[in-house]
């Protein structure tokens, strides 16, 4: 899932916000995210809120795929005090796109979309459109804003759906979401880091600091609108709306990057990660390690120099990087400095640290030699006041999803997380009009704000292993399912092939795993377990300890309650590729002597090799990506 992508009913997004900062400046209080709603705040966790997302501060997203405008936002342009000033973008378009490099994969890709190289594939795809509903968006304010230009409407093939945020001070935001060039076009796969990989890695770098922790944050200012698209783009990024002087509709043709297209956000973590990595031929490269087969822009590199270790973490347009050293910060400080002159991005405020750090809503500090987290505080204080006053659809899953969200930052228990996910799925599954007033019933209200007041916001540390673990290995098909059990000293114990009903490729998956854990033996002391699988679906659900379907859902159930009987404690849960996995042999030719499976073997035993540090450390999920 991208953040840009449209929302469906069954997307989960979950709130964070901006960490006050003496040093950051252009702050607002920000209102809770709300699911399912028009709204995507600063900060946030995504990917069933396993991800660490950022969107742009100056941006918000349209998830209504019909292209009618919310009713929230129709009402904030009927309101009286609403201003049609937009909040002033700076450096509208002037991103040197051109000058970034074009040897990563990735960046290549970049250029391409940005130049609507995949518009000739949409050739007979898109229908005839109806007249496009006005915005009231005055055409002046858009053109002296460098984000549009006036365009005959013949030449216009897509039009977006716009409409603005008012703000406190400043005027109102341009908000743009074209719907069916979403639906019509999917972009590439964007991975991001998740939290237990985060903390997880800063441990590292932590682990290689004589002393202190050095933590440098950059945010861009407008960013997305300092992205210039290709002409034959914005031919399908399209705007009608209406002149207050004459009373016409006018046609213009948005110039700039708009955040709600499905491609902006893997668009600006490319060139987030280029104005990174960026070096001059004189110049070292400060140990990153570089790769130009990357389909996609990596979550995060650690770079590895005399001077001592980093950590670069990107997510869309806000960048951490973590040193080692004082003087490895000063290098990467001098790099960005003089990079973002050199591309001419405009920065919303750097701010370098000692110990502790505020990133993506999450306050982080070293203390006692050890990684400490925890919700911002002023965040936190924000969320335990949302209440549900009309126990409307979209009050409950705004409150749910922060309960979840919090639960997920505390690393929460998973059977601690199932009553407020079944609470979201069961509404999830009736509403029909998410502002229904007294859609939720009154035991259902209560039941809700008791879990809110009682979540906690204490620091946080990562619980480490050190014992040797139990592993599982799985795959399946929708027919097909395997299962390899390696024993504490990495000897295979157990393996065995089933064909099983058809079923969706999660559920087998899911399936697999239970039938492992069956197979176990109970233990008179408690033992940890490492899975490693190659669905996402499946492996994602186990680690949060439910889904949001069903029937994948039953199975992860029944797999906690079968480990907890038989006193096994499943720790970590490792996402691998089809090509590193040897339980793909049961599944496939069944042929445990061949080159095949020698092959998948040795690349399971090195990946089980690289995942246990960080299985040590505390790490709950460990992505393919994290490598």
């Amino acid at each position: 899932m991208t953040a840009t992508s449209a929302a469906t009913k069954d997307t989960l997004r979950y709130n964070t916000f901006p960490l006050q900062n003496k040093r950051m400046h252009n702050k607002e209080t920000l209102k809770p995210l709300e699911i399912n709603s028009t709204r995507m705040e600063p900060h946030e966790l995504a990917h069933d809120e396993e991800d660490l997302l950022y969107t742009n501060a100056e941006t918000e997203e349209c998830v209504n795929d019909t292209g009618k405008r919310p009713r929230q936002e129709q009402q904030a342009e009927n309101d009286s005090t609403a201003s049609n000033a937009l909040e002033p973008i700076i450096n509208a378009g002037g991103l040197h796109t051109h000058l970034l490099e074009r040897q990563t994969k990735y960046m290549s890709v970049t250029h391409s979309l940005l130049r609507g190289d995949f518009l000739e594939s949409l050739k007979g795809k898109i229908p005839m459109q109806q007249p496009p509903q006005l915005g009231k968006i005055p055409p002046h304010e858009l053109m002296k804003n460098k984000v549009a230009k006036i365009a005959q409407r013949g030449r216009i093939i897509l039009f977006m759906t716009i409409f603005t945020r008012r703000k406190k001070v400043g005027g109102t935001r341009l908000i743009g979401h074209p719907p069916l060039l979403n639906k019509l076009f999917k972009p590439p796969a964007l991975h991001l880091i998740t939290l237990s990989s985060l903390i997880s890695h800063i441990t590292v770098v932590a682990e290689h600091a004589p002393a202190e922790l050095f933590f440098i944050e950059i945010d861009f200012l407008n960013f997305f609108p300092q992205i210039r698209i290709g002409e034959a783009l914005q031919a399908h990024m399209g705007i009608a709306t209406r002149d207050p002087t004459t009373k016409k509709a006018m046609y213009l043709m948005q110039t700039v990057l708009t955040q709600g297209w499905n491609a902006s956000t893997y668009i600006a973590q490319s060139i987030s990660w280029s104005i990174v990595e960026h070096c001059e031929p004189t110049e070292e490269n400060l140990g990153v390690p570089h790769s130009n087969s990357d389909e996609s822009p990596p979550p995060f590199r650690i770079a590895t120099h005399p001077l001592g270790v980093a950590l670069i973490v990107i997510i869309y347009d806000n960048i951490l990087i973590t040193c080692s050293t004082a003087q490895l910060a000063l290098l990467w400080e001098e790099r960005i400095n003089r990079n973002t002159r050199k591309f001419n991005a405009i920065r919303k405020y750097t701010n370098a640290t000692t110990d502790a750090c505020s990133f993506c809503g999450l306050d982080i500090k070293l203390e006692e030699k050890k990684i400490h987290w925890r919700t911002s505080p002023n965040t936190f204080s924000k969320w335990q006041t949302q209440t549900i006053n009309k126990r409307t659809p979209r009050e409950g899953a705004s409150l749910l999803g922060i309960i979840l969200r919090q639960c997920y930052v505390r690393e929460t228990n998973t059977a601690d997380r199932r009553a407020p996910i079944l609470l979201l799925r069961n509404l999830l599954s009736t509403v029909q009009d998410w502002d229904a007033d007294g859609h939720i019933t009154p035991t259902t209200a209560e039941e809700i704000l008791h879990m809110r007041d009682r979540m906690s916001n204490e620091w946080c540390t990562l619980k480490t292993h050190n014992r040797s673990p139990l592993i599982i290995v799985a795959d399946a098909t929708p027919t097909k399912i395997c299962f390899i059990i390696f024993d504490e000293s990495m000897n295979i114990i157990h393996r065995e092939s089933a064909t099983v009903e058809h079923q969706n490729i999660a559920v087998t998956e899911a399936t697999a795993i239970l039938l492992a854990i069956q197979t176990l033996q109970h233990r008179t002391t408690p033992t940890e377990v490492i899975v490693i699988t190659d669905n996402t679906t499946a492996g994602r659900s186990l680690a949060k300890g439910y889904s949001l379907q069903q029937e994948v859902d039953e199975k992860i159930s029944q797999i906690l309650h079968e480990s907890t009987t038989k006193n096994l404690h499943i720790q970590t849960i490792v996402d691998i590729t089809s090509e590193e996995n040897i339980a793909d042999v049961g599944t496939r030719h069944q042929d445990w002597e061949s080159k095949d499976a020698h092959e998948r073997m040795e690349a399971t035993l090195a990946r089980i090799e690289h995942c246990l540090p960080l299985y040590k450390r505390g790490s709950k999920w460990i992505s393919r990506h994290d490598k």
